[in-house]
């Protein structure tokens, strides 16, 4: 046949097609060239590969193949090819053009032309996928059995009346001996621990009687070096040569046992660590829900401690601090105890004793374990930090009350020099000024109609002493507030935000309960002071144009709020400044409205003005 590399370049015969035709019909017929490029098949073979005619026309056993596979098939047609003896492949693996594997048998030819050359080959091609795996099934399934039979692990000793007639190795290996040794055995007792020798007697002779006996039960062999194994046993009875005989098959649990007990173990360690966390959570909530001066934490934390332990319904507690005893209803000292020290500032101060009413087995220190040793240590740690919490609060109280009695006596020592001042500005210098005023006058009469320039620089320096005058009562009545006794309190706030809005230019709107009577003298000048400080603080930093401000008065207190439209200012800014820069004014508020108990309060917002409220107690009933 005439080719062109590939494909016939001429209408093959008339008988030739004809043949061709009838090949059609087989099943899996291909012709290749001596390049393995498919020149002819049947739709048996496109089926197979996954392939259109067209597609696999001219394709090479490459595109279809593994790597692997194509050498071993070129190796197989050039052998065809150097004996022209045709050859048989078993088991050839293709793609299919979905990447499906399969596998086909194929039965391979060589084409020869005229001449007797060869031309290509010619073969069959039969799907036997299906076939080889079932095939690996198979052979799976019997190197399974095999496996089973030669390499079981499970221990099988056929007996009558304990006698051993049969023992694979595995039996053997169980109890580290030899097949051999056990068989010379006229018994197998031997092989279980003491305490089970007389259970097994008992359900060899039940089986024999055809009584009831287990099928299946657990107990300890012994090895040959006298090691504790646990062993799973199934057993039944059998026919043995024509003799009533016993099968037990032997499973080695000794692992799984141990694993369990470790288990177990570990599950009632994990139980007593949850305990024990429990109490610290349950101390820790304690400590942090009450004040660390508040006795009832010891109280409270005695308690929980001997549901932590061991042997709870036992076990009890007491703690010493500072001379003070805490401890259990049940509590009695006992020679099951230990105890540890409660240091504050590495000083001990206290100690924690626990103990156990009854006898209990040794562990790591006398009846308690590690873990219990710990857990007293740690709890005894935070009673002492408690102990630090209390003194550090205690002498911290002890400093603000300090602290609050000096700033009082500051403001007193203040108001003291206001007082001095004012009295000195009205008293001393304002008769001065008057006097001087007068002595102008006096002047003024002397001088002669001539003189009206003099006469005018007379009438202005008078006009000057007013305002001086003026001025001088004004700083007077601010330094030491004599509305208040005038007046009265409420009167006296009235006045100060007028003159506030006045001086200021600023629009006020108030809203005044009347609260005279309501506080003593010292603090009507102290919410003065808060008004007149609150105010000046206003018209010197807040460019507001206007003010609201509140008193408002219960049975229990009076509510002050002073808010303002101005520009405001970021409070966490202010906080990040320096002591100088944070300025004095809302510190010294602050200050006065502790000193008066209430709380003080401050919100401000750059852009959305600043807003001031305070809550006074009333200390006495008015009147």
């Amino acid at each position: 046949m005439a080719t062109n590399d590939r494909f016939p370049t001429h209408k093959p015969p008339k008988h030739h097609r004809s043949c061709r035709r009838i090949l059609e019909t087989l099943d899996g017929y291909f012709e290749v060239d001596l390049k393995g490029n498919l020149t002819f098949f049947n739709d048996a073979i496109a089926a197979l590969s996954g392939y259109t005619r067209q597609e696999l026309l001219g394709l090479n056993n490459r595109a279809y193949t593994s790597k692997t596979t194509a050498v071993h098939m070129y190796r197989t047609f050039n052998k065809i090819y150097r004996t022209g003896e045709p050859a048989k492949i078993s088991g050839h693996p293709i793609i299919t053009k979905t990447g499906r594997k399969k596998h086909i048998e194929l039965s391979v030819a060589l084409i020869r032309d005229a001449a007797g050359r060869p031309a290509g080959f010619r073969g069959f091609a039969r799907d036997v996928t299906e076939q080889k795996k079932t095939t690996q099934a198979l052979h799976r399934s019997e190197e399974r059995f095999r496996l089973l039979i030669e390499g079981s692990i499970q221990g099988v000793i056929i007996h009558s009346k304990l006698k051993p007639l049969f023992v694979n190795q595995a039996y053997a290996d169980i109890f580290d001996t030899t097949i051999d040794a056990i068989l010379a055995m006229p018994s197998v007792l031997p092989l279980y621990a003491p305490v089970e020798q007389e259970r097994l007697l008992g359900y060899m002779h039940a089986r024999l009687q055809d009584k009831s006996a287990p099928s299946q039960y657990t107990c300890r062999g012994k090895t040959q070096n006298g090691t504790t194994i646990w062993l799973d046993h199934r057993v039944r009875k059998v026919d043995w040569w024509g003799k009533h005989a016993i099968q037990m098959t032997v499973y080695d649990i000794t692992k799984r046992k141990r694993a369990e007990e470790a288990l177990k173990r570990r599950s009632m360690e994990l139980r007593e660590r949850v305990k024990e966390l429990d109490c610290l959570y349950g101390i820790s909530e304690i400590i942090e829900n009450l004040p660390a001066t508040d006795p009832e934490i010891f109280q409270r934390a005695v308690r929980l401690i001997p549901p932590a332990l061991q042997y709870p319904r036992i076990a009890c507690a007491r703690i010493f601090i500072d001379l003070e005893c805490y401890q259990t209803p049940n509590f009695q000292p006992t020679q099951w105890a230990f105890s540890s020290p409660i240091k504050a500032s590495d000083q001990q101060v206290g100690r924690l004793e626990v103990c156990y009413l009854k006898k209990r087995p040794q562990c790591d220190e006398g009846p308690f374990i590690l873990e219990e040793r710990r857990l007293v240590d740690g709890i005894a740690r935070r009673l002492g930090k408690v102990v630090e919490r209390a003194n550090a609060e205690r002498t911290l109280k002890e400093s603000k009350e300090k602290l609050h009695h000096l700033s009082a006596n500051l403001l007193k020592a203040h108001e003291n020099e206001r007082r001095r001042i004012a009295y000195g500005l009205h008293d001393e210098l304002g008769q001065d000024l008057a006097l001087i005023k007068m002595q102008l006058g006096a002047i003024q009469k002397w001088i002669p109609p001539d003189l009206s320039q003099a006469a005018h620089l007379c009438d202005q320096a008078g006009e000057i002493l007013n305002r001086v005058v003026e001025k001088a009562r004004r700083i007077s009545r601010g330094l030491t507030p004599t509305i208040l006794k005038d007046l009265g309190l409420t009167a006296a706030l009235g006045w100060l935000i007028g003159d506030f809005a006045q001086q200021a230019d600023v629009r006020v709107n108030k809203e005044l309960a009347d609260i005279n009577d309501l506080f003593d003298d010292e603090a009507q000048i102290i919410i003065y002071r808060i008004f007149q400080e609150a105010l000046h603080n206003i018209a010197k930093h807040a460019r507001a144009d206007q003010v609201w401000v509140s008193v408002k008065r219960n049975r229990q207190a009076v509510a002050i709020s002073i808010r303002d439209n101005g520009i405001g200012f970021d409070r966490q800014e202010v906080a990040r400044r320096s002591w100088p820069e944070k300025g004095l004014g809302l510190t010294t508020i602050e200050e006065r409205a502790r000193i008066l108990g209430g709380p003080f309060n401050r919100f401000s917002q750059k852009g959305k003005g600043t807003r001031v409220e305070l809550r006074i107690p009333i200390k006495r009933q008015p009147s």
